[in-house]
């Protein structure tokens, strides 16, 4: 996955602290591949809480550009003294669409959320950070959209009412509508999110397949870039057993092994390819 400056400016940066950070951020993806402590260079509360708010929204737009992610600073000698972290959320034209659904970043392989479910760390962030907001979180939204609604209510539908006059396009559709809408939307969503939380099992985080068939594999590298897939299940069988089939024509190094299984689930083996 490819990403862009904000800040610095690109025209303050030089070759050296880009190849810091790149540095910083292949050393993470190595970690987070091979299981190892990742605490030491994110901020797992907020990568958690980042996704949990996607996860509230039901957000359908993936991951791209409406990312951010910050680190505080770059110091040579303790290059983990500030830790990675997610910055605000972002771009939401595309909420409310995942009904009975997570929000696409659980299906995504060029970022990290796949991959942060796996791990037992992570998931008891999510869960914890959902349990001190779950009550408050109907209450706050609402609360928020009321008094938007009586403080800028009228000025909202003259607008709406203007843009669909001049572009015929956009359809002015009324507030109350809107309102109803949104209440609607998480009063099924947080019911729905209970459940889901309720279900999740920390044993599955343990990085091996279990007793689940997997139905396909992707292998990653240690940066995250996928270097093949199969459903073969002849090939997949042999991973599972810690065999590489020969048809993967690797260098040799380490390797993450992404199995979807035919529940529905997935997990993830290191192999290290000699």
């Amino acid at each position: 996955m490819g990403y862009t400056f904000k800040y610095p400016d690109p025209d303050d940066l030089d070759e050296t602290l880009v190849s810091n950070i790149k540095g910083y951020i292949e050393e993470f993806g190595q970690m987070l591949h091979e299981g190892g402590d990742i605490s030491e260079y994110i901020d797992i509360s907020s990568f958690a809480g980042w996704t949990l708010g996607h996860d509230i929204l039901g957000t359908l737009d993936g991951c791209g550009s409406n990312m951010f992610l910050y680190k505080e600073d770059y110091n040579v000698d303790d290059h983990t003294s500030s830790k990675l972290k997610m910055g605000p959320m972002w771009d939401f034209d595309s909420t409310y669409k995942m009904y009975g659904k997570w929000s696409s970043q659980h299906g995504i392989d060029h970022f990290y959320v796949k991959r942060l479910f796996q791990r037992e760390d992570f998931i008891k962030a999510y869960i914890n950070i959902w349990k001190r907001i779950r009550n408050n979180v109907y209450s706050e939204v609402m609360d928020e959209v009321l008094s938007l609604q009586e403080k800028q209510g009228k000025a909202i539908m003259d607008c709406r009412r203007l843009e669909e006059e001049l572009t015929k396009y956009y359809l002015s559709v009324d507030l109350e509508e809107n309102i109803d809408s949104v209440s609607r939307w998480f009063e099924s969503r947080i019911a729905w999110l209970d459940e889901q939380i309720e279900q999740m099992d920390l044993s599955g985080c343990d990085n091996c397949v279990g007793n689940e068939e997997a139905v396909s594999m992707s292998v990653y590298d240690v940066w995250g870039k996928l270097c093949c897939r199969t459903s073969d299940m002849e090939h997949i069988k042999m991973m599972e057993k810690g065999k590489t089939p020969d048809f993967l024509l690797l260098p040799r190094g380490v390797y993450a092994v992404h199995f979807m299984l035919k529940n529905g689930s997935s997990s993830c083996r290191k192999v290290i390819i000699h």
